[in-house]
């Protein structure tokens, strides 16, 4: 339940800041927070 309130707010919030933030940016952010989400399951898993 939390995982789609959180996608909820993140997809509102998204959509108010895709506005004022460059799309370069948004590309930038988005993968640097995929690519600490994966090395943090790397992580967990023991690899």
């Amino acid at each position: 339940m939390a995982f789609i309130v959180a996608s909820i707010v993140g997809m509102i919030i998204g959509r108010r800041l895709c506005a004022r933030v460059p799309a370069r940016g948004l590309q930038i952010g988005f993968a640097s927070i995929c690519v600490v989400v994966a090395a943090y399951m790397l992580f967990r898993a023991g690899v």
